[in-house]
């Protein structure tokens, strides 16, 4: 027992509609219908009920279909339509103008929203097309504009439209939209002849050209600052070496001043000691007790060790000077190097200088002492 079945034009009825007089009674019982629930395609009877004899007390409407004898089978397995699909196309075709629906819409916004309200439209239910190759789509519902198809509607009762058939409807120029049969009828009972607004499916989002510019120009904007951060970083980096090698010259300066200042100080004792010597040497002995040539020995040695100490104080001078331009600019080392050296060598021949000027004035001492 069902409602609906398809007439001889291939559209689907519904067996209430078929109560309303008893000529269009007559002509349902006359007239060929097939069912929807069958995998194939056979013919069916009508039935109607006398509802003024039940008093309405009935669990079921007022007409419906069977299945003829030896025909089909009892709706096994067909993709059949239900009550609710069927009703809420008819909403759909017959009430063009009352409901609306976004088509398309802006995913990033909500300035570019297309709606179809049904102006200038008339409805139709099972509109079908032929397609290269013999194939065809069935259409639920269509919003016609004179001829030509407008929008396609689809009702969604027991599964949603192939995205085939939605792929075709878009590349015809049509705008598409995709209900819920169960919210087409419920919408349509609460509005109680007010505008409605259906909720399709299947909107076409789309990115209007305000929201690419403006996604372009964050992405502009984010590639700027990674470049900035990149940048910054490269910088930074610079910056760090450059203090390192700040730090690891200053602190090698320090190293240099520091070994330079304590060369100094053994200098300067190396210089006082001589002095003292030089002293010494000149109050120990006197030409009175020693001979002309011993004497003229010992005064030679003397100038000798005086020259080597104007010559210490000619290289300390030098010394100073090379640290005081160390100090200004590193690229000095070889030159301080060199007076270090040469300070050394000076150091070591008046070392030499000095053993031989005592040596010889032991040899005195032993003359002097067998004088008396």
């Amino acid at each position: 027992m069902f409602v609906i079945a398809y007439n001889e034009q291939g559209r689907t009825v519904h067996a209430h509609e078929l109560c309303a007089t008893a000529e269009l009674r007559a002509w349902a019982r006359k007239s060929r219908f097939e069912c929807v629930e069958c995998t194939e395609r056979h013919p069916v009877h009508i039935c109607f009920r006398d509802m003024e004899k039940l008093g309405g007390r009935t669990s079921h409407g007022p007409a419906w279909w069977h299945h003829s004898a030896g025909g089909g089978g009892g709706g096994g397995g067909g993709g059949g339509e239900s009550e609710t699909h069927w009703h809420a196309k008819h909403i759909l075709s017959e009430h063009v103008g009352r409901y609306s629906f976004v088509t398309k819409k802006c995913k990033s916004c909500e300035r570019h929203t297309v709606v179809e309200a049904g102006a200038d439209a008339t409805g139709a239910v099972e509109r079908e097309e032929k397609l290269v190759g013999g194939r065809s789509y069935r259409f639920d519902a269509v919003l016609l504009e004179g001829a030509r198809v407008r929008s396609v509607l689809e009702v969604w009762a027991n599964h949603e439209t192939s995205e085939a058939k939605r792929a075709y409807c878009l590349e015809q120029g049509y705008t598409f939209g995709e209900f819920d049969a169960a919210h087409v009828v419920q919408q349509h009972e609460q509005a109680q002849g007010a505008p409605y607004r259906l909720q399709n499916l299947k909107i076409a989002y789309f990115e209007c050209s305000e929201c690419r510019e403006c996604r372009e120009d964050k992405v502009r904007i984010q590639e700027m600052l990674r470049v900035l951060r990149v940048e910054e970083e490269r910088e930074e980096r610079e910056r760090q070496r450059v203090e390192s090698k700040r730090l690891a010259q200053e602190r090698k300066d320090f190293l240099i001043l520091q070994a330079r200042l304590a060369e100094e100080k053994h200098l300067a004792l190396t210089h006082a000691r001589l002095e003292r010597e030089r002293c010494e040497h000149e109050s120990t002995f006197s030409a009175e007790n020693l001979g002309v040539l011993e004497h003229s020995r010992l005064s030679a040695s003397l100038l000798g060790i005086e020259a080597e100490c104007v010559r210490y104080a000619e290289g300390r001078r030098a010394l100073n000077a090379v640290i005081a331009r160390k100090t200004q600019n590193s690229e000095c080392f070889e030159e301080e190097r060199l007076a270090h050296n040469k300070l050394l060598a000076l150091e070591l021949d008046a070392d030499s200088r000095r053993m031989k000027v005592i040596m010889l004035m032991r040899r005195m001492r032993v003359r002097e002492t067998k004088y008396y």
